[in-house]
């Protein structure tokens, strides 16, 4: 006897308004657009942070957010540098003990192996990671490089791959410890791409000896290998990842690099509308067939580029810079100067010559599109330091044309700037944070010869006293982001290194002690906070030649690549004092070769849930 399913069909939602999504597939009525809708996977790359260093033939491990590439060949250099995705950006690994390209890496970002690779000359060594460093495992039983491998650290595969004279069918698995030798591919290939489980695994394309580059699959099931349907396209050294019944692959070479991508489904392979933006080959793979970024590689020429497809109903726009409205002056030593938000912003002061000192007192705020001009400071300087918001802003400290420096505060309401209470120490090139009424400004310069600082003070409001306890050392030139407790100070000159040495180091402060920050990606003088907080924040610009488009965004533990400015500069104004944010951040003036007006805008990666109609003709 049918039942009501049967009969009926199974009832749709009528909702007036699209829902949140919960999983793909979801259908329902929408009576306000008169329409039946539901959530489809859409195939797309977007656009993510570049690599640190550009390199081609890298190894690559991991999934999305946690996955990480190693060695490479930078051009004609070696590498032996890891970095590692948080789903973002990447931040700076462990090194490796040998240096190499062509290594195929399996595992997660915490338990990860390399296999291989050439120096050259071709390597046997297997290397293992721990999240942090790499360690020496169980050589290869011969030196191979451009292998597939699948797996995990514990339980690898490697297959194929080139000895310097033969194209590889050998395989051999790994338990952590030793390699033992299973039974030979059907098909000798090398630059091939591998996915899967020691036991489930797939060995995707490759070169066979001769031009084109192959289509052949094989799978393996932890004893023997079975030829599976063919690629669409002939490809080589390519970046795929999944799993015997779901794989992905973008990418490579055959002999021309090429931009198209492939999903398999378990017995065929199909062409996915999504294609890379750049093609390229020799790129590093990580993730899953519904997630995959395809990092670095060669176009001709080495590259940096990293892209990331997704199988999603969700659309994602990448984060990048924009052009904001200009100040109505142009000017630099706003050093660490600036609060509020992307959209209320305040910026006092700074020095509108370049070379020589023309000190300035006017204020300007900023609405999200356009500058306008607020009531002056009642002290001229440069390279002040800012907090607060732009209703309840500081100014502190900086440099007044002539030595001692500044310990002036001034205080800004909205309309105009009242005079409050000294800082204990005359300085400038220090960083404030923290609100009108909170406020901590830490280390900075002073005098001729220079002094320099490692104390912090504490602001009420009305006047300034002794944080609990000083910075590890002395530095100025520094940037910082957060609150009166719980704050993070990035870069600057640490005595006694040379004048403008910088560094890449960072320290935390929770309101009581001072610790140790991830280190940033270069080392930076003059950089500047863009926005947020402790946790996550962003930072932009450097007086270290030619990184003064870095960008770099943090969470809480380590730094990783941001989408770079489209100007360099450098001592600009930027957004402290707690009330902004990561993903909606600015940087405004600073030297770009001369004194400039420029605004620029971030806007941190964004998710859109997308639901598609559908259409019955």
């Amino acid at each position: 006897m049918a039942d009501y399913t049967e009969l009926k069909g199974l009832k749709v939602k009528y909702l007036a308004a699209d829902p949140d999504p919960e999983t793909a597939g979801d259908v329902w009525y929408n009576s306000a657009s008169y329409a039946l809708k539901a959530f489809v996977g859409r195939a797309a790359f977007h656009s993510s942070h570049s690599l640190s260093t550009a390199r081609t033939l890298l190894g690559s491990f991991g999934t999305v957010p946690a996955g990480a590439v190693v060695g490479g060949d930078k051009g004609p250099a070696r590498s032996n540098e890891t970095e590692e995705y948080n789903g973002l950006g990447w931040a700076t690994g462990g090194t490796l003990n040998t240096t190499r390209k062509a290594g195929s890496g399996t595992g997660t970002q915490t338990a990860g192996v390399l296999f291989g690779g050439s120096g050259p000359p071709d390597l046997a060594s297997t290397e293992e990671y721990n999240g942090s460093s790499w360690t020496a495992g169980e050589d290869l039983p011969a030196a191979r490089a451009y292998i597939g491998s699948a797996g995990t650290q514990t339980a690898g595969l490697v297959a194929g791959g080139w000895d310097g004279t033969s194209y590889l069918t050998t395989t051999q698995e790994y338990d952590g410890t030793n390699f033992a030798d299973g039974n030979a591919m059907n098909q000798g290939r090398y630059n091939l791409s591998g996915c899967g489980t020691q036991t489930a695994a797939l060995m995707m394309c490759g070169y066979p000896g001769s031009y084109p580059a192959a289509k052949y699959t094989e799978s393996y099931d932890g004893t023997n290998w079975t030829a599976e349907s063919n690629s669409n396209a002939h490809r080589a050294s390519a970046a795929g990842d999944g799993t015997t019944t779901a794989a992905v692959i973008a990418g490579g070479e055959a002999p021309a690099v090429i931009t198209t991508t492939e999903t398999w489904d378990g017995s065929s392979w199909s062409t996915s509308p999504a294609s890379l933006a750049t093609a390229r080959k020799g790129t590093g793979g990580i993730g899953t067939s519904s997630n995959l970024v395809v990092a670095g590689g060669s176009t001709g020429s080495v590259t940096a580029i990293t892209e990331e497809y997704t199988l999603s109903f969700k659309v994602v726009t990448a984060g990048a810079w924009a052009s904001g409205g200009n100040m109505n002056t142009a000017r630099r030593g706003t050093n660490c100067g600036g609060c509020g938000t992307q959209t209320a912003a305040l910026l006092g002061g700074g020095n509108s010559s370049q070379p020589g000192v023309t000190l300035l007192n006017n204020s300007e705020e900023y609405d999200g599109s356009s500058w306008a001009e607020g009531n002056n400071l009642n002290t001229a300087r440069y390279n002040a330091s800012g907090a607060g918001t732009q209703t309840a802003g500081l100014a502190v400290g900086g440099f007044k044309s002539d030595y001692p420096e500044a310990g002036e505060t001034e205080e800004y309401n909205g309309t105009s700037w009242t005079e409050s209470g000294d800082t204990g120490t005359g300085r400038q090139e220090s960083a404030a944070m923290g609100t009108q009424t909170a406020a901590m400004y830490t280390g900075g310069r002073s005098g001729s010869p220079t002094t320099y600082y490692a104390n912090a003070e504490y602001y009420d409001g009305t006047s300034w006293t002794n944080a609990p306890a000083n910075m590890p050392a002395s530095r100025a030139g520094h940037s910082g982001a957060g609150t009166q407790t719980a704050a993070i100070l990035v870069g600057g000159v640490i005595p006694p290194g040379p004048p403008f040495s910088p560094t890449d180091t960072s320290v935390e402060w929770d309101g009581s002690s001072w610790t140790a920050g991830g280190a940033y990606l270069v080392s930076v003088f003059g950089a500047t906070a863009a926005g947020g907080i402790q946790t996550a924040a962003v930072f932009a610009g450097s007086d270290s030649s030619p990184q003064k488009t870095h960008a770099s965004g943090y969470d809480g533990t380590s730094f990783s690549t941001n989408p770079s400015l489209a100007t360099g500069r450098h001592d600009s104004g930027g957004l402290h004092g707690g009330s902004s944010t990561s993903t909606a951040g600015a940087i405004f003036s600073g030297p770009t070769g001369s004194v400039s007006a420029a605004t620029e805008e971030f806007t941190g990666e964004v998710e859109t849930e997308t639901a598609s109609t559908i259409d019955f003709d």
